[in-house]
């Protein structure tokens, strides 16, 4: 969606962003998958600045994602994971809030083990600025997933 100057919405910028450090992963290759509820869309665009935000701190939690919680290609091909690693993230409306899930097929993080993650306190810091809440769980040895919930419009955005 470009504006009248041909501008970048922030969710194309956000996606350009997200393809490009995915990528940098060079081991294992990471297929991304990114869904943008169509419906959701326009609100998102109108929230510009609380996904500004939120976009800086999506960004860091992928890279340090990639970096921290992917298998190495010889694990994964071990384990009956494809060679390529997947990660994908939902980014839609939820209540008054925005809704983020990340998920990767790497093995299931612990809250401990993020938290000592380089860069993890602007993730933290950027969140906090929202009101955010940042949630991890996953499956053993199969995924991890973040998910990120903002709250309503007028304090997101």
């Amino acid at each position: 969606m470009k504006g009248a100057a041909g501008a970048r919405s922030s969710l194309e910028e956000l996606e350009e962003n997200l393809r490009a450090i995915t990528d940098e992963q060079s081991a294992p290759a990471v297929d991304l998958t990114l869904d943008i509820h169509e419906a959701d869309r326009p609100e998102l665009e109108e929230r510009a600045r609380g996904l500004t935000s939120i976009s800086r701190a999506l960004l860091q939690l992928v890279r340090n994602t990639l970096l921290y919680a992917m298998d190495s290609p010889e694990l994964r091909l071990a384990t009956g994971k494809p060679e390529r690693a997947r990660l994908s993230i939902s980014i839609r409306l939820q209540g008054p809030g925005i809704k983020i899930v990340c998920e990767v097929d790497g093995r299931k993080l612990h809250a401990r083990e993020v938290r000592t993650w380089p860069e993890m306190d602007v993730v933290r810091s950027e969140l906090r600025n929202l009101g955010a809440r940042l949630s991890i769980g996953g499956e053993k040895d199969r995924f991890t997933r973040f998910s990120i919930q903002t709250p309503a419009r007028s304090e997101a955005g």
